[in-house]
């Protein structure tokens, strides 16, 4: 039963990527017809559909790990090298959406969704401290309205991690702390 479970997941996932493809299409078409006063929340789907897009792409190159020691495994090495260069590009293209959301839609509703995940690709794609600095701007954005920004403490736990990884605990614990004063936050969830 648990492989039969497994197949079906896996078309299951194959199926949304089909669909999630589709809809890249669909929002890049809705964009181009759309009055660019009104094409944020287009935009704003359009980069989280890249992104899922990206993780379908990078879970199906993890799976190829199963053929590690087998005589497929430089068949299937090449094709997990492949995934991982197209969830690359697709975690690209969520960036590139994501500024421009930035950059010409500042007043956006969910602006700090879009400064969150911007941050969050960026630091995926190891670029981290392009990651970091979206985040800092988030926290300048949003420092007197931390409240209506439910991202700021994800953003002073990336910094906390990246402090620690560093070695500098000091900072690192101010990161930390300042995390522990979002009581409400879904980060505790």
């Amino acid at each position: 039963a648990p492989m039969k479970l497994e197949v079906f997941q896996r078309a299951t996932k194959q199926r949304q990527r089909v669909i999630t493809k589709k809809q890249i299409d669909t929002l890049k078409e809705l964009v181009r017809m759309t009055p660019k006063s009104q094409r944020a929340g287009i935009y704003f789907r359009l980069a989280e559909h890249y992104w899922e897009s990206s993780k379908y792409l990078d879970n199906a190159g993890h799976r190829l790990d199963d053929f590690r020691g087998r005589p497929e495994w430089p068949e299937k090495k090449r094709e997990q090298q492949r995934l991982w260069a197209k969830a690359k590009n697709q975690k690209r293209a969520a960036v590139k959406v994501y500024q421009i959301l930035v950059n010409k839609y500042a007043d956006y509703s969910r602006i700090c969704e879009v400064y969150y995940f911007l941050g969050k690709n960026l630091m995926e794609l190891k670029d981290t401290k392009a990651g970091l600095n979206i985040y800092r701007l988030m926290m300048k954005k949003f420092q007197r309205t931390a409240n209506q920004c439910p991202f700021m403490p994800n953003a002073y736990l990336a910094f906390g991690e990246y402090y620690f990884e560093k070695g500098q605990m000091r900072t690192a614990k101010r990161s930390y702390q300042t995390v522990l004063r979002f009581r409400q936050s879904s980060i505790y969830g």
